[in-house]
């Protein structure tokens, strides 16, 4: 496995920002094992059919942090089967991007997640931001479709008292004072 960074080693209160704790968990069984090698600080610039796949890479444009310990990069891995790209991706609302304002890459929401521009319009899911703090994290996004749920059924008058059931799984984030960008207890 190979990265840019070294989310395998990072540590972060805000688990939106490093792997989650049951990736790193499932990574930790195997990390002394012949079953995976990761490197990072790597970039991949081809993949080629060989009698396996040869994967040509660089050091990525990065400095290596101090908690990790530097080791050499080859240029290339040589490996059986074909390789798994899986490069993230950046987020796109479509045709409704200009229903929503951004201010330094973060969407701007109420506190319910409705769009400041376009009222009656929510935003759900990881491009979530509130007190600086992503909520990508699933179980943060997911405690927030109680509060778009609960809004939503206010307005049009009904009865939503059967949403109780997520606040008593500690499903229902309604209130953001846990969330600070150097702790986050959500």
């Amino acid at each position: 496995m190979v990265d840019r960074g070294w989310p395998w080693a990072e540590r972060h209160p805000d688990p939106s920002e490093v792997l989650s704790p049951y990736t790193l968990e499932r990574l930790d069984t195997i990390a002394e094992s012949d079953r995976l090698s990761v490197d990072g600080g790597t970039v991949v610039e081809r993949v080629s059919r060989t009698e396996g796949f040869r994967v040509d890479v660089r050091p990525a444009d990065r400095e290596t942090p101090p908690f990790v310990e530097s080791t050499a990069v080859p240029n290339s891995y040589t490996v059986p089967t074909r390789p798994l790209l899986a490069t993230g991706f950046e987020p796109t609302f479509g045709p409704v991007e200009p229903l929503f304002s951004v201010t330094d890459g973060a969407v701007e929401l109420t506190d319910r997640d409705e769009s400041t521009e376009t009222p009656g319009l929510f935003l759900a899911g990881p491009d979530v931001v509130h007190n600086g703090v992503m909520f990508c994290f699933i179980y943060k996004f997911r405690a927030r479709f109680p509060v778009v749920a609960a809004e939503i059924g206010n307005r049009l008058g009904v009865d939503t008292d059967a949403l109780e059931v997520y606040r008593e799984q500690n499903m229902f984030l309604d209130d953001l004072s846990c969330c600070e960008t150097d702790m986050c207890d959500c």
